[in-house]
């Protein structure tokens, strides 16, 4: 009995000690500073009521952490934001917006290109902004605040904008 007693004792000061050395890998966090911005186009495609952003972008993860976020936005100058628009959401092409799983591994470059459905407007610069929490949640962040964690966010300045007409950019695909 008091052998059963020191084995079970045995174990479970081993599952702690695995668990404290690999704990701190779980919770690592890709530092947004290491994501950079190689690379962008930028395209205005007109259609009756609204117009069309098509981004090329070329991303870098500098990090040894594999980025990824759901938090991406298209932003003005006059700090408006929008969401991607997706293909089912636009009178568009999977080729002109594929769907995007917004993934960089450590030390890889990947290319993506994201839509957006923005009113029409001669707008022709825009940022691209990523971030670790929701909008909301970054907005709200005080310093002060020890419960909250600090919002991670970077913002690109993206190449001008050309217009293209839809019919010219599926004639590429051809």
């Amino acid at each position: 009995m008091c052998m059963h007693k020191t084995m079970i004792l045995h174990i479970c000061l081993g599952i702690l000690l695995v668990g404290i050395v690999m704990v701190p890998s779980v919770f690592a966090e890709v530092d947004y500073s290491q994501i950079s911005l190689d690379q962008s186009s930028v395209q205005v495609i007109e259609f009756g009521n609204y117009n069309l952003v098509r981004t090329h972008l070329t991303l870098s993860n500098h990090d040894n952490e594999e980025f990824s976020t759901y938090n991406y936005f298209l932003k003005t100058n006059e700090n408006t934001y929008y969401e991607r628009s997706s293909q089912y959401d636009l009178d568009a092409g999977g080729k002109t917006c594929p769907s995007v799983d917004f993934e960089i591994n450590a030390g890889l470059t990947e290319d993506f290109i994201i839509c957006f459905k923005v009113p029409k407007s001669s707008q022709t610069n825009f940022q691209f902004e990523i971030l670790d929490h929701s909008r909301d949640w970054c907005d709200s962040y005080d310093p002060s605040n020890s419960f909250m964690d600090p919002c991670q966010q970077r913002t690109f300045s993206l190449s001008s904008a050309t217009t293209v007409s839809y019919e010219d950019l599926l004639q590429t695909y051809v």
